[in-house]
């Protein structure tokens, strides 16, 4: 039957005097519980697991252009891919229910779709770092590729879209070799 909670973890004068101000409601408290409270229905699995409102963003990492620490821009032009190439997708901070970035090794599902299909041709997981994760997928066939990324319950995400060529087919010269047959006379 509390209307409010606040857990302050010292007994010197500056934290007594902020206990008072935020009782007088002169200041309003940051941040949020570090532990499950069962009495108010906080659960801090829950509390810290992907938003499910939140957009995931991917960008393609190229070579060179940044790294799971770097920052989260989309590459800065088009890189030609062709089947067998590997393709490494970054997401932007994935962010939980408190809007912080989700606890390191939270897992991030990427996935491929050949033109339209609803079944991913490839789904690899990976663990976020600083609230970021990164997966290589390697591209199987030619055609329209579709990559979605999602974590928990955190199903939308940015998509991105590549056509892939056909591969190229070197033309190799048939060269026959005549024998000589039997004259007729």
């Amino acid at each position: 039957k509390l209307s409010a909670y606040y857990a302050l973890y010292s007994r010197s004068s500056s934290f007594i005097e902020i206990a008072a101000r935020i009782l007088f409601h002169e200041l309003q408290p940051p941040g949020h519980l570090p532990v499950s409270v069962p009495g108010i229905g906080y659960e801090i699995l829950e509390a810290t697991s992907p938003d499910p409102d939140q957009v995931i963003h991917i960008y393609q990492n190229v070579q060179g252009s940044g790294s799971i620490e770097g920052t989260q821009t989309p590459a800065p032009s088009p890189v030609a891919l062709k089947i067998g190439d590997p393709i490494t997708i970054l997401t932007g901070t994935i962010l939980d229910h408190n809007a912080n970035q989700v606890p390191d090794g939270t897992v991030v599902r990427f996935s491929l779709y050949h033109d339209g299909d609803s079944v991913p041709a490839q789904v690899i997981e990976s663990q976020t770092s600083q609230g970021i994760a990164q997966g290589n997928l390697i591209i199987d066939q030619a055609g329209e590729i579709i990559i979605k990324a999602e974590s928990g319950s955190a199903v939308n995400s940015d998509i991105l879209t590549y056509e892939i060529p056909p591969a190229q087919v070197t033309p190799t010269s048939l060269e026959s070799t005549l024998t000589p047959g039997p004259t007729l006379t």
